[in-house]
Protein backbone atom coordinates (compact mmCIF):
# COMPACT_ATOMS: atom_id res chain seq x y z
CA UNK A 1 0.00 0.00 0.00
CA UNK A 2 1.42 3.43 -0.82
CA UNK A 3 2.09 6.08 1.57
CA UNK A 4 -0.43 8.28 0.16
CA UNK A 5 -3.43 5.73 0.57
CA UNK A 6 -2.31 4.97 3.89
CA UNK A 7 -2.55 8.87 4.74
CA UNK A 8 -5.90 9.25 3.33
CA UNK A 9 -6.60 5.83 5.34
CA UNK A 10 -5.82 7.33 8.30
CA UNK A 11 -6.89 10.84 7.74
CA UNK A 12 -10.72 9.37 7.36
CA UNK A 13 -10.10 7.58 10.18
CA UNK A 14 -9.85 10.55 12.11
CA UNK A 15 -12.82 12.48 10.47
CA UNK A 16 -15.11 9.40 11.04
CA UNK A 17 -13.85 9.41 14.47
CA UNK A 18 -13.84 13.44 14.97
CA UNK A 19 -17.66 13.28 13.63
CA UNK A 20 -18.73 10.28 16.11
CA UNK A 21 -17.64 12.52 19.17
CA UNK A 22 -19.03 15.79 17.32
CA UNK A 23 -22.62 13.81 17.60
CA UNK A 24 -21.67 12.28 21.24
CA UNK A 25 -21.10 15.76 22.33
CA UNK A 26 -24.38 17.00 21.06
CA UNK A 27 -26.59 14.16 21.72
CA UNK A 28 -24.80 14.52 25.67
CA UNK A 29 -25.38 18.24 25.40
CA UNK A 30 -29.26 17.29 24.54
CA UNK A 31 -29.37 15.19 27.06
CA UNK A 32 -27.93 17.51 30.04
CA UNK A 33 -30.71 19.95 29.36
CA UNK A 34 -33.00 19.43 33.23
CA UNK A 35 -35.48 21.06 35.28
CA UNK A 36 -34.19 21.87 39.09
CA UNK A 37 -36.40 22.03 41.91
CA UNK A 38 -34.73 22.33 45.58
CA UNK A 39 -31.26 21.95 44.16
CA UNK A 40 -31.66 18.43 42.52
CA UNK A 41 -32.28 17.42 39.27
CA UNK A 42 -35.74 16.23 38.60
CA UNK A 43 -36.12 12.17 37.93
CA UNK A 44 -38.80 10.40 36.73
CA UNK A 45 -42.46 12.64 37.22
CA UNK A 46 -42.80 15.41 39.50
CA UNK A 47 -46.21 16.83 39.99
CA UNK A 48 -46.14 20.02 41.31
CA UNK A 49 -48.54 23.02 42.48
CA UNK A 50 -47.66 26.28 40.94
CA UNK A 51 -48.53 30.32 41.71
CA UNK A 52 -48.76 32.00 38.50
CA UNK A 53 -49.01 35.57 38.84
CA UNK A 54 -49.21 38.65 36.27
CA UNK A 55 -46.42 40.57 37.20
CA UNK A 56 -48.17 44.17 38.45
CA UNK A 57 -47.10 47.40 36.88
CA UNK A 58 -47.27 50.99 37.84
CA UNK A 59 -48.48 52.77 40.49
CA UNK A 60 -52.04 51.57 40.24
CA UNK A 61 -50.18 48.16 40.32
CA UNK A 62 -52.32 46.78 36.93
CA UNK A 63 -51.94 43.56 35.95
CA UNK A 64 -52.30 43.02 31.93
CA UNK A 65 -50.84 39.89 29.96
CA UNK A 66 -51.60 41.34 26.00
CA UNK A 67 -51.39 39.15 22.85
CA UNK A 68 -50.65 41.18 20.37
CA UNK A 69 -51.56 40.32 16.10
CA UNK A 70 -54.45 40.61 13.54
CA UNK A 71 -57.05 39.69 12.18
CA UNK A 72 -58.75 40.19 8.88
CA UNK A 73 -56.85 43.15 8.22
CA UNK A 74 -57.24 44.50 11.86
CA UNK A 75 -55.18 45.09 14.13
CA UNK A 76 -56.46 42.92 17.35
CA UNK A 77 -55.24 42.79 20.87
CA UNK A 78 -56.42 40.36 23.47
CA UNK A 79 -55.68 41.84 27.15
CA UNK A 80 -56.12 39.31 30.25
CA UNK A 81 -55.46 40.27 34.06
CA UNK A 82 -56.06 36.75 35.27
CA UNK A 83 -54.57 33.40 34.86
CA UNK A 84 -54.27 30.46 37.24
CA UNK A 85 -52.93 27.01 36.71
CA UNK A 86 -55.20 23.88 36.23
CA UNK A 87 -54.28 21.46 38.68
CA UNK A 88 -50.64 20.61 39.01
CA UNK A 89 -47.60 21.41 36.81
CA UNK A 90 -45.82 17.79 35.86
CA UNK A 91 -41.75 17.90 35.51
CA UNK A 92 -40.24 16.10 33.73
CA UNK A 93 -36.04 15.53 33.61
CA UNK A 94 -36.22 18.32 30.77
CA UNK A 95 -40.15 18.94 29.97
CA UNK A 96 -42.72 21.06 31.89
CA UNK A 97 -46.43 20.05 31.44
CA UNK A 98 -49.44 22.09 32.04
CA UNK A 99 -52.73 23.91 31.98
CA UNK A 100 -53.89 27.25 32.91
CA UNK A 101 -56.82 29.49 32.59
CA UNK A 102 -56.89 33.13 31.39
CA UNK A 103 -59.84 35.46 32.51
CA UNK A 104 -60.81 38.53 32.74
CA UNK A 105 -60.29 39.63 29.43
CA UNK A 106 -60.85 42.24 26.92
CA UNK A 107 -60.59 42.56 22.91
CA UNK A 108 -59.54 45.75 21.88
CA UNK A 109 -59.60 46.20 17.76
CA UNK A 110 -57.98 48.79 14.70
CA UNK A 111 -55.24 51.31 15.13
CA UNK A 112 -57.36 53.09 17.77
CA UNK A 113 -57.46 50.06 19.99
CA UNK A 114 -60.90 50.55 20.68
CA UNK A 115 -62.50 48.12 23.12
CA UNK A 116 -64.82 45.32 21.55
CA UNK A 117 -67.69 44.24 23.72
CA UNK A 118 -68.78 41.88 20.35
CA UNK A 119 -65.65 40.39 20.34
CA UNK A 120 -64.81 39.81 24.12
CA UNK A 121 -63.67 36.21 23.93
CA UNK A 122 -65.11 33.22 25.55
CA UNK A 123 -63.43 32.46 29.34
CA UNK A 124 -61.88 30.75 30.23
CA UNK A 125 -59.05 30.86 27.54
CA UNK A 126 -57.68 27.31 28.56
CA UNK A 127 -53.65 27.45 27.42
CA UNK A 128 -52.03 23.94 26.95
CA UNK A 129 -48.37 23.74 27.20
CA UNK A 130 -45.20 21.90 26.72
CA UNK A 131 -42.18 23.55 28.32
CA UNK A 132 -38.55 22.66 27.03
CA UNK A 133 -35.18 23.92 27.77
CA UNK A 134 -33.59 25.48 24.53
CA UNK A 135 -30.23 27.27 23.80
CA UNK A 136 -29.79 30.36 21.23
CA UNK A 137 -26.77 31.80 20.68
CA UNK A 138 -25.26 31.15 23.95
CA UNK A 139 -28.58 31.98 25.95
CA UNK A 140 -30.49 29.39 27.93
CA UNK A 141 -34.01 29.81 27.18
CA UNK A 142 -37.43 27.70 27.14
CA UNK A 143 -39.51 26.88 24.63
CA UNK A 144 -43.17 26.00 24.76
CA UNK A 145 -45.25 24.24 22.18
CA UNK A 146 -49.05 23.61 22.38
CA UNK A 147 -50.65 20.62 24.11
CA UNK A 148 -54.25 20.20 23.65
CA UNK A 149 -55.01 18.78 21.04
CA UNK A 150 -57.30 19.73 18.49
CA UNK A 151 -60.42 18.10 16.42
CA UNK A 152 -58.01 17.49 13.34
CA UNK A 153 -55.44 15.51 16.45
CA UNK A 154 -52.88 18.10 16.12
CA UNK A 155 -51.63 20.24 19.19
CA UNK A 156 -52.43 23.67 19.69
CA UNK A 157 -51.86 26.23 22.80
CA UNK A 158 -56.01 27.19 22.48
CA UNK A 159 -58.98 28.10 20.61
CA UNK A 160 -59.20 31.47 21.30
CA UNK A 161 -63.40 32.02 20.37
CA UNK A 162 -64.69 36.10 19.66
CA UNK A 163 -68.18 36.55 20.92
CA UNK A 164 -70.58 34.46 20.08
CA UNK A 165 -71.21 34.85 16.31
CA UNK A 166 -71.01 38.71 16.10
CA UNK A 167 -67.73 39.30 15.91
CA UNK A 168 -67.06 40.52 11.79
CA UNK A 169 -62.99 39.55 12.33
CA UNK A 170 -64.41 36.15 12.76
CA UNK A 171 -65.10 33.43 15.65
CA UNK A 172 -62.04 30.74 16.40
CA UNK A 173 -58.69 31.00 16.39
CA UNK A 174 -56.03 28.71 17.25
CA UNK A 175 -53.10 30.12 19.00
CA UNK A 176 -50.15 27.60 17.42
CA UNK A 177 -46.45 27.65 17.09
CA UNK A 178 -43.14 27.89 19.54
CA UNK A 179 -42.99 30.15 22.41
CA UNK A 180 -39.69 31.16 23.36
CA UNK A 181 -38.97 32.39 26.88
CA UNK A 182 -36.63 34.46 28.74
CA UNK A 183 -35.86 35.33 32.77
CA UNK A 184 -36.35 38.80 32.53
CA UNK A 185 -33.30 38.96 35.05
CA UNK A 186 -31.85 36.66 32.94
CA UNK A 187 -31.61 33.98 35.89
CA UNK A 188 -32.76 31.03 34.05
CA UNK A 189 -30.01 29.14 35.03
CA UNK A 190 -30.14 30.27 38.72
CA UNK A 191 -31.62 28.34 41.15
CA UNK A 192 -34.34 30.76 42.99
CA UNK A 193 -37.90 30.92 44.97
CA UNK A 194 -39.02 32.80 41.87
CA UNK A 195 -38.90 33.74 38.52
CA UNK A 196 -39.89 36.49 36.32
CA UNK A 197 -40.45 35.31 32.46
CA UNK A 198 -41.20 36.81 29.50
CA UNK A 199 -41.44 36.07 25.71
CA UNK A 200 -37.63 36.11 24.16
CA UNK A 201 -38.06 38.35 21.21
CA UNK A 202 -34.11 37.72 20.33
CA UNK A 203 -34.99 34.15 19.50
CA UNK A 204 -38.38 34.89 18.52
CA UNK A 205 -37.46 37.31 15.93
CA UNK A 206 -34.24 35.08 14.66
CA UNK A 207 -36.36 32.04 14.15
CA UNK A 208 -39.13 34.22 12.39
CA UNK A 209 -38.27 32.52 8.83
CA UNK A 210 -39.25 29.56 9.69
CA UNK A 211 -42.47 30.34 10.29
CA UNK A 212 -42.22 28.69 13.52
CA UNK A 213 -42.88 31.36 15.82
CA UNK A 214 -46.28 32.46 17.38
CA UNK A 215 -49.38 32.56 15.39
CA UNK A 216 -52.85 33.34 16.34
CA UNK A 217 -54.96 31.73 13.15
CA UNK A 218 -52.58 32.22 10.55
CA UNK A 219 -51.13 35.53 11.60
CA UNK A 220 -47.96 35.93 13.49
CA UNK A 221 -48.46 37.25 17.35
CA UNK A 222 -46.59 37.77 20.06
CA UNK A 223 -47.20 38.33 23.74
CA UNK A 224 -46.52 41.69 26.15
CA UNK A 225 -46.23 41.12 29.46
CA UNK A 226 -44.33 39.08 32.64
CA UNK A 227 -45.40 36.71 34.64
CA UNK A 228 -44.37 35.68 38.16
CA UNK A 229 -43.51 31.86 38.80
CA UNK A 230 -43.73 30.33 42.20
CA UNK A 231 -43.38 26.83 42.99
CA UNK A 232 -46.37 25.81 45.76
CA UNK A 233 -48.12 23.35 48.03
CA UNK A 234 -45.52 20.56 48.92
CA UNK A 235 -42.79 22.69 47.10
CA UNK A 236 -43.80 26.26 48.76
CA UNK A 237 -40.59 28.15 49.05
CA UNK A 238 -38.50 26.26 47.36
CA UNK A 239 -36.18 26.54 44.57
CA UNK A 240 -36.32 26.26 40.72
CA UNK A 241 -34.35 26.43 37.61
CA UNK A 242 -33.60 24.63 34.25
CA UNK A 243 -30.41 23.93 33.01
Amino acid sequence: MSKGKTHLGLISVCVTVALGMMVFAAASAQAAHVWMVNGANVAGVLEVETNLTIEPLGAANEKHLVLLTTAAGAALLILCSEVKLIGKATFEAAVIKGEADFTNCETFLNSTMELSAVCKPEEPIKVGAEIRIALHEGGTYAVAKGLIVNGRGEKVFTEVTLGVGFCAIGVGFEVTGDFWIEDCENLFTTENVAHLIQEAMGPALALKSTLKNLHFGKEEASIDGSLIVKLAGAHLGMDFSGL
